[in-house]
């Protein structure tokens, strides 16, 4: 199904693979195949509704959580160096998605709604290669405030 670019019935078929199947060989392959199949729905054609499509982080964080648990599982599989390099891609994705989505809120004068997506990113990814990018919109937001 994966092939066949079937992605949500992709995705159905390894969640029921991996419920069943808890000690299967195959299980570790099931769970990054799962990663990819949610990341193929990760919006990218934003034409009609720009704003709206980025709001939608559900795929991403989705995303986010099932390698975080393949990582925690399997810490020796062969394809670990492959589910980090995802999990970097998704948090940058992430990230970048709260920023765009901050100055958007920002351009239209919503402070809080500006600062809550500035301060979430902050909170969740401070150790992250893009806190620098991160506080320096947010020190622009509180020199327009001020």
């Amino acid at each position: 199904l994966f092939k066949q670019k079937k992605f949500i019935q992709a995705i159905d078929m390894y969640i029921i693979f991996i419920s069943f199947n808890p000690n299967n060989k195959l299980l570790p392959y099931s769970y990054l195949q799962l990663v990819k199949s949610c990341i193929k729905l990760i919006t990218t054609n934003y034409f009609l509704s720009y704003i709206n499509n980025m709001r939608d982080q559900s795929s991403i964080y989705n995303s986010l959580i099932i390698v975080n648990l393949y990582l925690k599982r399997f810490p020796k599989h062969e394809c670990v160096h492959e589910a980090v390099a995802i999990k970097d891609r998704l948090i940058f994705e992430f990230i970048n998605r709260e920023l765009i989505i901050a100055k958007f809120y920002f351009s239209r004068d919503k402070w809080i709604s500006a600062f809550l997506r500035y301060k979430f990113v902050i909170d969740k990814y401070s150790s992250s290669l893009y806190t620098n990018i991160v506080l320096e919109n947010a020190s622009k937001f509180f020199e327009k405030l001020y």
